[in-house]
């Protein structure tokens, strides 16, 4: 099997990389004597280890708290490159190792500018790389801190939010995942492992599940989460977890397929003037999108006031502007 590296992609040891040794077991715990030492209070002593049977990477649960890989609870399970180990507030991830950095003159971080596409509001950053942060695993670095209750954060380059939903989900957690872009953010509130309140900019939605819709398309920025909070919701999203994550993959697949060039979310949108031809010869669906264009202007306010999902409201937006009687204005 080609060299491997365990990531930690979120916990007290963020950042940090161990090298998978053929010859050596690895332990994972909160002891000292545990060969990768997490500090935190819902990690055993000797939590799992991690060990080479021929030429497979097996990880066996030690804990009474349980040690999950992709989502299930596991006793012993055999790992593949991109699998994801959650232990206590940590997440693993098995990953290879980067290749070596050349240093480079440019700043530290440059602003790329904003994707267009829908859903995707988030500015990429580029720069320097961060050091790499490779260690022998038997010369284990000091604890960073502790994780003494229901908080975590980390990186969406390094897991996908559905990754990371089905793991708060499997795990039954409560509390409120925060998310991050450049310029917007994000939360999802969970009960339970079950998904029931999203916002989008601190604004109350019209309709939550299209929000988490939404926010399930970022693919970069940061997430944390906290433990739970007492707010009451002014509506729940009753669906299960499983439920709510095929939707949201099939619906931005749908959305993949309009194209790239759909307005973002916080794109204008009017009536065209002149219009290209008269409104009364349109179908009464158009006439009710272009009502809703008429009264929000905003591609976000109109899309949440819209009854049918996404998808549905961006077809018909991408079909009045194509005919030209919409029209984007910022």
């Amino acid at each position: 099997m080609a060299e491997l590296i365990l990531k930690c992609i979120s916990g007290p040891l963020q950042g940090h990389e161990f090298p998978l040794d053929s010859d050596q077991e690895l332990v994972i715990g909160r002891g000292d004597e545990a060969d990768l030492q997490i500090v935190e209070d819902t990690i055993s002593r000797k939590h799992a280890r991690i060990f080479f049977r021929n030429d497979e990477i097996v990880i066996e649960d030690l804990s009474k708290n349980g040690t999950y890989v992709n989502s299930r609870l596991i006793q012993k399970a055999v790992l593949m490159p991109g699998d994801l180990i959650y232990i206590g507030q940590s997440i693993l991830k098995i990953a290879a190792p980067r290749p070596a950095l050349v240093p480079t003159a440019i700043p530290a971080f440059a602003w790329l500018g904003t994707d267009s596409a829908v859903g995707f509001e988030n500015t990429v950053i580029t720069g320097v790389p961060a050091p790499n942060r490779a260690v022998s695993a038997f010369n284990k670095p000091q604890p960073v801190g502790s994780s003494t209750g229901e908080h975590f954060r980390g990186s969406l380059g390094d897991i996908a939010l559905t990754d990371l939903l089905q793991l708060l989900s499997t795990s039954r957690k409560s509390g409120v995942l925060i998310l991050r872009s450049a310029d917007m953010l994000g939360k999802i509130f969970v009960e339970k492992g079950r998904i029931v309140y999203a916002t989008m900019d601190e604004i109350e939605p019209v309709n939550p599940q299209k929000v988490l819709y939404r926010l399930l398309r970022w693919t970069e920025g940061t997430f944390e989460f906290d433990g739970p909070h007492r707010r009451d919701f002014p509506t729940r999203i009753n669906e299960n977890t499983d439920h709510l994550l095929l939707e949201a993959m099939h619906e931005l697949d749908e959305l993949n397929n309009l194209g790239p060039t759909l307005p973002s979310l916080h794109a204008e949108v009017e009536v065209a003037n002149p219009l290209p031809s008269p409104l009364k010869d349109l179908a009464p669906g158009d006439l009710d999108f272009i009502q809703l264009v008429m009264r929000h202007k905003l591609v976000r306010d109109i899309l949440d006031h819209y009854t049918g999902n996404d998808f549905e409201g961006y077809t018909y937006l991408k079909s009045l502007i194509g005919r030209r009687f919409l029209v984007v204005t910022l």
